[in-house]
């Protein structure tokens, strides 16, 4: 189990460094390699948390590889979901670990990404709801050492689910949740001012519900989001 285990970290290692440059293809092949002896690894001992979570993560990225490389959708979307499968199992094993929740929400999320960037709208929206609450549980129990980043996720999230509001055509529904997401930024840029990253979320998340608001017919209120 050792060995397997060492030979799942060098081949997560030699696909990180083809990823780096820009090898996708070949970080796919050795990734496919890694998520074999991964699945074996993690059968052996199924309660193990640490086999579980490196077999959710190599699923996840396999999902975003096999994406970018424009892979058969169904088998990109069955990366997402055995990921999930995964990371719920982990979550029954540490019900009361934030991270857990947060990842298995992370997982969930990038299922309705992954949904969205299809154009299957419908699908998408119950996947992002629950990621959306999956989040909102995480953030709620998480110690202030990952308060901020669990926070957000959960408005990067958010956005997502606006947009697939947006796109079923339910405006009502996608200005609340973007709205949300630029309360929670505000907070965010409030509490940690020099953090660039969350003045450039908040500048996104305004700019697209300032679009919104053009929809529903209030320029003025849109205009001054985008000042």
């Amino acid at each position: 189990p050792a060995d397997l285990a060492a030979r799942v970290k060098l081949l997560w290692h030699l696909a990180d460094v083809a990823l780096q440059n820009a090898d996708t293809r070949i970080a796919e092949n050795v990734m496919l390699h890694a998520q074999s002896l991964a699945e074996a690894y993690a059968a052996q001992s199924p309660d193990d948390v640490a086999r579980l979570l490196q077999q959710a993560e190599i699923e996840s990225w396999l999902g975003y590889i096999q994406g970018e490389l424009g892979r058969p959708a169904a088998q990109v979307l069955d990366r997402f979901r055995a990921a999930i499968v995964s990371y719920r199992a982990i979550v029954e094993l540490q019900p009361d670990d934030p991270e857990a929740r947060n990842a298995l929400a992370s997982a969930v999320n990038n299922h309705g990404a992954a949904l969205s960037n299809l154009g299957r709208w419908q699908e998408a929206l119950p996947v992002l709801r629950e990621a959306v609450q999956l989040r909102r549980d995480a953030a709620a129990v998480a110690p202030n050492s990952v308060l901020a980043k669990f926070t957000a996720e959960l408005a990067a999230t958010l956005g997502w689910l606006s947009s697939a509001e947006e796109a079923m055509f339910d405006l009502s529904a996608a200005v609340a949740a973007r709205k949300e997401a630029v309360a929670l930024l505000r907070d965010l840029v409030q509490r940690h001012p020099d953090n660039r990253i969350f003045q450039a979320d908040l500048a996104v998340a305004l700019r697209f519900e300032a679009g919104l608001h053009e929809m529903e017919g209030q320029p003025g209120l849109a205009l001054s989001l985008i000042h």
